[in-house]
């Protein structure tokens, strides 16, 4: 997601759902799920997305019904739909305190005031469709209910050639307003002929309706919508999914999507997935630490795009540390490999700039950093922070014996005792007198030390630098 549009809607303040709290259901597992202004949910087929989404289209009104005075639940004698349990919504309001509503649909359903919400997914679009457009031109009776819509401008249509493919002269739509919701009829020129809802294709209907409904919507309101990926290619998917964050900040709205889209996941950022899991008691809504978790426990493998060349195995074992911490969704798409010295890194990675598929960058120590050697130049160079790895690693561990002492299971006197037989050695002995003193395999040790430097606020900005080189 276009990081700007991210952070606005992290900092837009509008009426929204905060979050959902399942307290009995016959899908969801007993919890407390955190929704964002821009939520996506995903998981394997038939774990309970839609029906989450069911649940908040069920306890929030129908958008174009007028609410009644807080909180609104839709106004039914008895509840007919597939949706059971209870449930405790919250909701945050920026013009004074939050509110919460429980919902039970075991029983009679009251009316009250919520924010009013809108489920969109292909079968009920479609339906609607073919209701409407058996008969071509618009029957005698739809034309006397019909009203004005919209025009995109021309600069707003490149975006409806990212998602289709298909380059529009212009687009419009009007609304037949005779139904129990307005209904939007299409027009669009394309190669100097005009094209209209009985000519498009699926994924135009499903596209332009969904567009539609977000475009045409007043705030305040909760955009629900199912599988939007249908009918499109991956990067129509992309640009969909950017172009409804986009009007989501615009119109200040929420939206909650649910997907199998590995695209969509891909594009999201990882606080704003929810990766529904199945468990003995019902679905189970988690937060991956990133898209890559999520693809990976949906059964998606993920390729390796990344080449990073170090020169030992500390090294190594440093760079796949803060990457693990800071960067899991690198991680899994980088390679680390162990060039065994300084001049082969560096042939490797001059080697690797070549590749059209596999970005690259070589990771050198600290005393490396002034010394430029021929053919350098454009190649990603990133240095450890320090002259040496050795001391720089060991920096907390000196400062604070106990942090290797807890991590080891030795003692404080232990440690301080195999730091003080470090004294006289080369430091690059260092590890191995550790190991050594404190009866622990170096390989080990080393991982503890790696782990323990991880907090220090160097081992983010080296992250920081290996994102830039390769462009991540």
């Amino acid at each position: 997601m276009n990081q700007k549009i991210l952070d606005q809607l992290t900092q837009q303040k509008v009426d929204r759902v905060d979050r959902l709290t399942v307290l009995e259901s016959p899908v969801l597992a007993p919890q407390e799920v955190a929704l964002d202004r821009f939520t996506l949910l995903t998981g394997m087929h038939g774990v309970g997305k839609s029906y989450l989404l069911r649940v908040l289209n069920e306890i929030l009104p129908n958008w174009n019904m007028p609410p009644t005075g807080p909180p609104f639940l839709r106004g039914v004698v008895e509840h007919e739909g597939t949706v059971r349990g209870v449930y405790r919504t919250s909701f945050v309001d920026p013009s004074g305190p939050g509110s919460e509503w429980l919902s039970d649909f075991s029983q009679v359903a009251p009316e009250t005031d919520l924010i009013p919400s809108r489920y969109l997914d292909p079968a009920s679009a479609f339906s609607e469709y073919g209701m409407l457009f058996q008969e071509l031109p618009l029957r005698p009776y739809h034309e006397r209910h019909i009203r004005p819509g919209g025009e995109l401008k021309p600069t707003e249509l490149p975006v409806l050639r990212a998602i289709l493919g298909r380059r529009y002269e212009f687009f419009r739509w009007r609304e037949l307003v005779d139904l129990e919701m307005p209904v939007p009829v299409f027009e669009a020129g394309v190669d100097g002929r005009t094209i209209s809802n009985a000519t498009m294709s699926s994924g135009e209907l499903w596209v332009h309706w969904i567009l539609w409904a977000f475009r045409v919507t007043p705030a305040p309101a909760v955009m629900l919508v199912d599988e939007p990926e249908a009918f499109l290619s991956p990067p129509g998917q992309a640009a969909l999914y950017h172009e409804l964050a986009r009007l989501t900040l615009a119109n200040g709205l929420q939206t909650i999507i649910a997907t199998h889209s590995t695209t969509m996941i891909r594009e999201a950022p990882p606080a704003s997935i929810r990766l529904l899991v199945p468990g003995t008691d019902g679905a189970r809504v988690l937060t991956p630490d990133s898209p890559t978790d999520a693809l990976r426990l949906l059964g998606h493998e993920v390729g390796i795009s990344a080449v990073i060349l170090v020169e030992d195995v500390v090294a190594a074992t440093v760079v796949r540390a803060v990457l693990g911490t800071f960067a899991p969704e690198l991680a899994v798409r980088a390679e680390v490999i162990v060039a065994e010295g300084e001049s082969k890194a560096r042939k490797l990675g001059r080697a690797f700039q070549a590749s059209e598929r596999l970005r690259a960058c070589v990771v050198l120590d600290g005393d490396q950093r002034h010394a430029e050697r021929k053919g350098d130049a454009g190649m990603p160079l990133v240095f450890l922070p320090g002259q040496a790895p050795e001391p720089e690693l060991l920096a907390p561990v000196l400062a604070d014996p106990e942090l290797l002492a807890n991590r080891s299971g030795r003692t404080g006197t232990a440690v301080r005792i195999a730091l003080e037989a470090c004294r006289l050695e080369d430091h690059h002995r260092w590890f191995s007198v550790l190991a050594r003193t404190l009866l622990i395999d170096e390989p080990v040790l080393v991982d503890h030390v790696v782990s323990i430097w991880c907090r220090s606020e160097a081992a983010g900005v080296l992250v920081g630098e290996i994102r830039t080189a390769l462009r991540f």
